[in-house]
């Protein structure tokens, strides 16, 4: 059968365009040469993964021994990929609630730029409420809505109890999809509670370990400029690091698409595309050779992108056709995404299981004690962004009537007033109406 139509073939020259565009956005990282300094073991898979590469057309020529030991070891990487992003997430976290605690507490004691009563800015919350209904609400998609209210939750101050937030919170957990029978309910109580505190992370610490070291420090610094200048730098670094884990893993999968199939060596593999066999050793020069590497690192991407396109209607085609389980197996390695491991999956029943609750009801009653432990100013911090990180479960007039009565109190020295600036920025940067913000 023709190559360009049988979905196996097909779906291995996605597979095969698609590990040579990662491996070449891998080699793009800014962090790809210097991640020893920050973690060895990444620093080794990327090792493991370019012997793999640099030797693959002997591997694609193996026994199907030697090819499922390399496929082993390559699902072997995705375990420890999976630890190491779900602690950059809980970095990440954690620098987010500093930066918020740390502006919020600026923005009112700065005596350079004070915000007063005869500041440039009036804030009408009707006006405000509104357009934040409007930025979320008209989404038609659930994604986007739930994307717009992340946007925004995290700057909109908490004024429920205790116990309708909590009322609020379980409402929403059991809005999760989610398998009773299986491990999952653990795995999802913990990653609930690394959104809460990225310190509840069960590696917190482990992986990365300077990038800890540095938030402790920030939480201590007393300089404004050396806070900011920090803080931007661990964002930056902990952005590059997610991306590179993402690309990893997104490699893993297509390797695997590419070590599939038993008696497909590498000669015929590359005579999918005519391009096939020189963007291999294209990238393998780049790998082995300083001459020309920064010329083909910016150049080939763009090439690569356009065989990309070209061959991706074929692969759609094939993906809505009737396929055989093989290919199916293809398309889930070509989908894999690390963020999926700590994503939810919000299901149509808006009836929680008794088994929801019975999973989520002791991690209530956790939050519970914690929220009355916390200090004032952390405690309110945590809940709103911990409410938009779950399901977004209010109608247009509940969230209207939710940011009215957040902001029915502004005056330019008080907390609130910072939040609505926050709030005005994100509608103004995502091309929202009118922010109710006159300058």
């Amino acid at each position: 059968m023709n190559h360009t139509t049988n979905p196996l073939f097909v779906g291995l020259s996605y597979s095969y365009i698609h590990y040579i565009h990662h491996y070449l956005a891998l080699l793009n990282n800014s962090l790809y040469t210097s991640v020893s300094y920050l973690d060895e073991e990444t620093s080794s898979i990327l090792d493991e993964l370019k012997a793999v590469f640099l030797s693959l057309p002997e591997i694609l020529s193996a026994d199907s021994k030697t090819k499922e030991n390399h496929v082993l070891q390559i699902i072997s990487f995705r375990t420890i990929l999976e630890k190491k992003y779900r602690v950059l997430t809980a970095y990440q976290r954690e620098l987010h609630h500093l930066t918020t605690s740390y502006n919020v507490a600026h923005s009112l004691s700065d005596e350079t730029t004070p915000i007063d009563e005869d500041s440039s800015f009036s804030i009408d919350s009707d006006s405000l409420a509104s357009d934040c209904v409007n930025f979320v609400f008209t989404a038609k998609d659930m994604r986007t809505r739930q994307q717009n209210a992340a946007l925004l939750l995290p700057y909109i101050p908490i004024k429920l109890t205790k116990e309708n937030y909590l009322h609020y919170v379980k409402k929403s957990l059991g809005q999760i999809e989610w398998a009773p029978a299986t491990d999952d309910g653990i795995l999802l109580v913990s990653v609930l509670k690394q959104l809460f505190d990225g310190h509840s992370c069960p590696e917190y610490g482990k992986h990365f370990k300077d990038l800890s070291v540095t938030l402790t420090e920030l939480a201590l610094e007393t300089s404004e400029d050396a806070f900011y200048d920090n803080t931007q730098l661990t964002e930056e670094t902990i952005e590059t690091l997610l991306k590179m884990l993402h690309t990893l893993y997104k490699m893993t999968g297509c390797l695997n698409n590419l070590l599939v199939f038993d008696q497909l060596d590498f000669t015929a593999v590359t005579a999918l595309h005519i391009s096939f066999y020189d963007l291999y050793y294209s990238l393998k020069n780049i790998m082995t050779s300083d001459e020309d590497k920064e010329l083909f690192l910016s150049s080939l991407p763009d090439r690569v992108k356009e065989i990309k396109i070209s061959l991706q209607s074929a692969y759609e085609k094939a993906c809505h056709a009737q396929s055989e389980p093989l290919f199916s197996l293809m398309q889930t390695y070509l989908s894999m995404d690390i963020g999926n491991a700590f994503g939810f999956t919000i299901k149509k029943s808006s009836s929680p299981s008794d088994e929801i609750s019975s999973l989520f009801t002791p991690f209530i009653d956790t939050l519970r004690e914690v929220l009355s432990q916390l200090p004032s100013a952390e405690r309110k911090l945590r809940m709103q962004y911990f409410i938009s990180a779950i399901p977004f479960m209010m109608s247009d007039k509940t969230f209207y009537t939710y940011t009215k009565q957040a902001f029915s109190s502004l005056s330019p020295s008080n907390t609130n007033f910072v939040y609505a600036l926050y709030i005005s920025n994100i509608l103004e940067e995502n091309s929202a109406t009118e922010t109710g913000v006159d300058e």
